[in-house]
C-alpha cells in the first residue's frame, strides 16, 4: 500500500543547498525522441539494452577521475542534458565496472523523470545521488543494496510544479548507510510512499521536506512528523530534545518546550513499541493517534505532553512503564485497555486544571488493582483522610508530591486485610500526619517513606505484620530532621537519623518484641533511644 502525505497541511518548509561541480558530458544524437522508462513489477523489471560503447565511455571517465583526485574523497560524475533514463543502465553498469571508486553521481541537468525499476540495484560504490526536479518516481528497488550510498537530493526549481513524487517498494531497501533523501518543498505537493521503500536503512521518518533518522531529528525541531510504516519502535528520547547541554540551564528554564505539534504514522506500521522518554517534555503536541499494534510503552514516554489533544491508548497496549502518560489530560471518560498486564507507577496522573492541582478532588491516577485490572481513579478521601482501599496493592502515587491542598489531610488509614506489598520512597512526603499504622501485608519500607511528615509523632506496624526488610533511611526526613516520638518495630533493623547528608544515632522511644530487647539495646544506633518491650 502506498502512503500519501501532504505538503501543504503537515510540513515545514526548509531550505536546501545543492552544490554539483561537472566533470563529465554525455552526449547523444539531437535527433533521437526521447523515451522515458516507466515503472514496472518487482518480478519482471523493465532492463534497458545497454550501449556498450557508453558504458565503456563513462567508465573511462570514472577512471580519469580517479586518478586525478587526491584527497581520498568520492569523485564527482556529472551528467549533461542530453542523458534519459535509457542511459541510467550504462551508468550503473560502469559504476560497477569501477567498484573500488567511491561516485557522488550528480543527474540534476538531465531528463530523467523516472529513476528505473532496479536501476542502481547492488551498486555499491554511489555515496550520493542528485536527481532533476522532473523526476517524478523512484521506481522498485531502484537503489535497493546500495549499502554505500548516504544521500539522494531531488534538485529543485524556481517555480512551483504541484507534481506528484512517487517512491515504490524497495526503492532504498537496504540502503545501510542512507540518513537523508530530500524532497523539495515548494515542487512536489504530495509523496506517495510505498510501506517497504525505506526497510533496512536508518531512514524512520519523513519531516519538512526531509526523509531523515530519528537520530537526525535531534539536530533540529520540526514541527510535524510522519513515522513511516517500516518503524518497529521508537527509540528512547528520539524527539526529547536536551536544551540544557545546548543552550544551558537558563536557557531550560524559560524555553524548554519541543515545538512539536503533529505526530502521524503512516498506514499500515509495524510499530510495537514506544521506548522511554521518546516524546518527553514535547509539551506542545497537540494532534498524534498512537497506532493499534504497539504493545509496550517506556517509562516517561509522553512525560508532560500537557497539549495533547483527545490522547488514548489503543487496545492490545500490554506494558506502560512509570509516569509514561504523568501529567497528560486523558479526560474523565479515559478507560485503560484491557490489555493492559503491567502498570508503571504513576503511569497515568493528571490534574482538571493544568499539571499542578489545587485540591485532591482534581487529581486522576491510574492503579493496578490486585484482581490485574488496570483502572484510573482518585484518591478515597474521608473526612481529610486518604483512605486506601484493600483491593490496591500499591499506593499507586507520592501522594504529598501532587501539588494538592495537603494541609487539609489528617490522616492515612488502610482498609481492613490490605493488599498494599512495599511502600516507596517519599511515599507520604509533606503530609501533615499524626500517627500511621503500617498494614500487616506490607514486606518492605524503602527510604525516606515518611520523609517530610512534619507531625508525624507514632508509627506502629499492624498485628500480625509479614514485614521483611526496613531501610535504614526509612524514616529519614520526619519532622525535617526528628525522629517519631514513638517507634514500634517488630523486627530488629539498624536505624539512622538521616536528614540530607548527615547520618547520626537516633534519639526516639522504640517498642520492639521482647525476645530483641537486648539486641536493640546493644546496638550502637539505638545507644540515645529508649527500648521497651512489646506489650501482648
Amino acid at each position: 500500500m502506498i502512503k500519501t502525505f501532504n505538503f501543504k497541511t503537515a510540513l515545514l518548509l526548509a531550505a536546501m543547498a545543492i552544490s554539483a561541480t561537472t566533470f563529465y558530458s554525455c552526449n547523444k544524437d539531437d535527433d533521437k525522441p526521447e523515451d522515458p522508462v516507466k515503472p514496472v513489477n518487482n518480478d519482471t523489471p523493465e532492463t534497458p539494452v545497454t550501449n556498450e560503447a557508453k558504458v565503456e565511455e563513462i567508465s573511462s571517465s570514472i577512471k580519469t577521475l580517479a586518478n586525478a583526485a587526491t584527497d581520498g574523497k568520492p569523485v564527482q560524475l556529472s551528467m549533461d542534458a542530453n542523458t534519459t533514463a535509457q542511459d541510467v543502465s550504462a551508468i550503473a553498469q560502469a559504476l560497477q565496472q569501477n567498484s573500488t571508486v567511491k561516485v557522488d553521481l550528480d543527474l540534476s541537468k538531465t531528463e530523467i523523470v523516472s529513476v528505473p525499476a532496479g536501476a542502481f540495484k547492488e551498486t555499491k560504490n554511489l555515496t550520493s545521488v542528485t536527481l532533476p526536479s522532473k523526476v517524478a518516481e523512484i521506481s522498485d528497488n531502484a537503489f535497493k543494496g546500495c549499502t554505500t550510498l548516504k544521500s539522494v537530493t531531488i534538485k529543485p526549481t524556481l517555480t512551483k510544479s504541484g507534481t506528484t513524487i512517487k517512491i515504490g517498494a524497495s526503492a532504498f531497501e537496504n540502503c545501510t548507510a542512507l540518513d537523508s533523501v530530500f524532497v523539495p518543498k515548494a515542487d512536489i505537493e504530495t509523496v506517495e510512499i510505498d510501506p517497504t521503500a525505506f526497510v533496512g536503512t536508518k531512514i524512520a521518518l519523513f519531516t519538512g521536506n526531509k526523509f531523515t533518522s530519528f537520530e537526525d531529528v535531534k539536530t533540529f525541531c520540526p514541527e510535524s512528523v510522519l513515522i513511516l510504516a517500516h518503524v518497529t519502535e521508537i527509540p528512547e528520547k528520539a524527539f526529547y530534545k536536551d536544551w540544557q547541554s545546548i543552550y544551558g540551564e537558563e536557557y531550560v528554564k524559560y524555553n524548554n518546550d519541543s515545538i512539536l505539534v503533529s505526530v502521524k504514522f503512516a498506514d499500515g506500521i509495524k510499530l510495537t513499541q514506544i521506548a522511554d522518554s521518546a516524546f518527553m517534555l514535547c509539551k506542545n503536541i497537540e494532534n498524534m493517534i498512537i497506532p493499534n499494534g504497539v504493545k509496550t510503552i517506556g517509562v516517561d514516554a509522553f512525560l508532560r505532553c500537557s497539549n495533547w489533544k483527545k490522547p488514548s491508548v489503543p487496545e492490545g497496549v500490554e506494558n506502560i512503564g512509570d509516569y509514561a502518560f504523568c501529567q497528560v489530560n486523558m479526560g474523565d471518560d479515559f478507560e485503560i485497555p484491557s490489555s493492559v498486564k503491567s502498570l508503571g507507577y504513576e503511569a497515568f496522573c493528571w490534574c482538571d486544571n493544568g499539571i499542578y492541582a489545587t485540591d485532591f478532588a482534581e487529581i486522576h491516577f491510574s492503579v493496578m488493582l490486585n484482581n490485574g485490572r488496570a483502572i484510573v481513579t482518585k484518591l478515597p478521601i474521608e473526612n481529610n483522610i486518604i483512605m486506601i482501599p484493600n483491593t490496591w496493592t500499591e499506593i499507586p502515587l507520592k501522594i504529598g508530591w501532587m501539588g494538592a491542598s495537603i494541609t487539609d489531610i489528617t490522616g492515612v488509614t488502610f482498609e481492613k486485610n490490605s493488599s498494599v506489598k512495599k511502600l516507596i520512597p517519599y511515599q507520604f512526603v509533606g503530609l501533615y500526619l499524626d500517627e500511621i499504622e503500617i498494614p500487616a501485608s506490607v514486606t518492605e519500607l524503602d527510604s525516606l517513606v515518611f520523609c517530610g511528615t512534619n507531625s508525624l509523632r507514632k508509627v506502629t506496624f499492624e498485628k500480625g505484620s509479614k514485614i521483611e526488610k526496613i531501610h535504614p533511611k526509612a524514616f529519614g526526613g520526619v519532622r525535617w530532621g526528628a525522629f517519631p516520638e514513638e517507634i514500634h518495630l517488630p523486627i530488629y533493623c539498624e536505624l539512622a537519623q538521616t536528614y540530607s547528608e548527615v547520618t547520626d544515632p537516633i534519639s526516639t522511644t522504640i517498642y520492639v518484641p521482647s525476645n530483641l530487647v537486648d539486641k536493640f539495646k546493644a546496638a550502637e544506633c539505638y545507644k540515645n533511644c529508649v527500648i521497651h518491650p512489646e506489650e501482648d
